[in-house]
C-alpha cells in the first residue's frame, strides 16, 4: 500500500491535520499547492478573498470528506514559505500537500495460496464467494485499475470504470500505467475459479477504481482526499 498514504490520507479526512507545518519535514510535497482552512472567525467569501490576496488564487473546496472547511490552494512556488507564514499569521491551518509513494516491495512475494489461507478465506468461500450487484461497492483508490484485464473487468462497473484525480477525468482515464492499483483490485475482487491469474477475496464484486498516484506511484495528498470525496459520490460503501 502507499508508503505514510493510509495515515496521511486517515489525517486529512479526520480532522487530525497538523495545524503548524514542520520547517524541516523530510517528506517531498507539492511545490506548488497547499492544503488550508481558514480560522473559524473568517466568514463567507471573505475566506477566499482572504487568500486571494496572499497567492492571488481562489481555493478549491475539499468537503465532503468528513471535514469542514479545508481548501486547496495553488501558490507560487518561489514564495512558497512566506506565503505559509502569512497564512498562519491570519489564523489558517496550513499543511503541505505531501506526496504519497508506493513501498517499495520484493519481487518474490509469497503465493496467492498463502496469503488466502493466512485469513482463512477457503474457509469463507464455502460460505460465501461474493454478492455481485446486490452487494456493495469497492472503491479502489490507488494508481488506476486495469479494465481490460481478465481477472478484473467484469466485476468492474460499466460504463463508469472510475475516475483520475489527476486530470479530473472520469471513465476509462482509471486505466493503470503503474500496475499497483490493479494488484490491489485483484487481491479484493479477482475473479475466482475462472482458471486465470489468482483470486481474490471476493470472487464476484462491484468495484470502481480512483487513481491518484501516476506511472511512477506517486500522488499528492488532495488528489487522494478527490479521490475518497469521487467514490462516496458514487456510493462506494468501501474505499481501499
Amino acid at each position: 500500500m502507499p508508503r505514510s498514504g493510509a495515515s496521511t490520507l486517515l489525517a486529512v479526512c479526520a480532522l487530525t491535520l497538523c495545524s503548524a507545518v514542520a520547517a524541516q519535514d523530510p517528506r517531498p510535497a507539492r511545490a506548488d499547492r497547499l492544503i488550508v482552512r481558514p480560522p473559524s472567525s473568517v466568514a463567507g467569501a471573505a475566506k477566499d478573498l482572504g487568500m486571494k490576496s496572499l497567492t492571488t488564487n481562489t481555493a478549491q473546496d475539499l468537503g465532503g470528506c468528513g471535514s469542514a472547511g479545508w481548501r486547496k490552494l495553488a501558490v507560487d512556488n518561489t514564495h512558497m514559505s512566506e506565503t505559509v507564514q502569512q497564512l498562519q499569521q491570519q489564523g489558517y491551518e496550513v499543511e503541505y500537500d505531501w506526496i504519497i509513494s508506493i513501498d517499495r516491495v520484493p519481487n518474490d512475494y509469497s503465493s496467492v495460496r498463502a496469503a488466502m489461507d493466512s485469513i482463512r478465506a477457503p474457509q469463507a468461500w464455502d460460505i460465501h464467494t461474493g454478492s455481485g450487484a446486490s452487494g456493495p461497492t469497492v472503491c479502489v483508490i490507488d494508481s488506476g485499475i486495469n479494465i481490460n484485464h481478465p481477472d478484473l473487468a467484469a466485476n468492474i462497473v460499466r460504463p463508469m470504470y472510475g475516475y483520475n484525480a489527476i486530470t479530473n477525468t472520469e471513465g476509462r482515464a482509471v486505466d493503470d500505467d503503474n500496475s499497483h492499483g490493479s494488484h490491489c483490485a485483484g487481491t479484493i475482487g479477482g475473479i475466482g475459479n475462472n482458471g486465470a491469474g489468482v483470486v481474490g477475496v471476493s470472487w464476484d464484486v462491484r468495484m470502481l477504481g480512483c487513481k491518484f498516484l501516476d506511472a511512477s506511484g506517486s500522488g499528492s495528498t488532495s488528489d487522494a482526499v478527490e479521490c475518497v470525496r469521487w467514490c462516496r459520490q458514487q456510493g462506494a460503501k468501501i474505499t481501499s
